[in-house]
């Protein structure tokens, strides 16, 4: 499996104080077999 994405850290005083990871969401789950489906109304909306 392969994802990109960014890891961003603060270091103070030689430790990490902070760190933020962002990745593509997405593609690890399409990766994973998840498929995307549009929600269904329940009622059928009129054509005007």
């Amino acid at each position: 499996m392969s994802v990109p994405g960014v890891d961003i850290v603060r270091v103070v005083n030689g430790k990490i104080a902070e760190d933020w990871v962002y990745y593509n969401q997405l593609n690890a789950f399409l990766q994973l077999g998840y498929t995307l489906t549009l929600p269904q109304s329940e009622e059928p909306q009129e054509k005007k």
